[in-house]
């Protein structure tokens, strides 16, 4: 991982959105150079992060597993249009077993989960959580 990442996660524990939010967007600048590996290995990291420390099915974490799903499907679309001449953007069956069990463990931990799912105290602490719903976020982008 990069040093400014790592930097970065050390500062800021490895609970907070900004930590979570820089790994996806380098992977993502990965991701548009082609380098799936690394992309891969920074979202990876970002979603264990987040279901460590947010609760089953928090906005953030449900916005990794869209990222994995989406580009898997532009992945492969790519691949088919250049006719197999591209093997680079090959989906790897070991990244799709990757989510689909991250996937099971997030179902597992709603089971197990008492508190609301709909209200997430554990990004700002308030209850309920101001980033939880639209209009949380149109308050916090009015006051920025």
């Amino acid at each position: 991982m990069e040093l400014s990442l790592v930097i970065r996660e050390r500062v800021l524990g490895g609970s907070h959105s900004d930590v979570h939010y820089y790994l996806r967007f380098r992977g993502a600048v990965y991701c548009d150079m082609g380098q799936l590996n690394k992309c891969y290995d920074l979202w990876k990291h970002a979603l264990e992060l987040q279901q460590t420390h947010f609760a089953p099915l928090h906005l953030g974490t449900v916005t990794t597993f869209q990222s994995f799903q989406e580009t898997f499907v532009m992945t492969i679309n790519d691949f088919i249009n250049q006719h197999h001449q591209l093997p680079g953007l090959r989906v790897k069956s070991s990244w799709v077993k990757y989510l689909f069990d991250r996937i099971c463990l997030e179902l597992e931990r709603v089971v197990k989960y008492q508190g609301n799912l709909l209200e997430d105290t554990e990004c700002c602490g308030r209850e309920p959580c101001i980033h939880a719903t639209e209009d949380g976020e149109i308050q916090i982008l009015m006051k920025g």
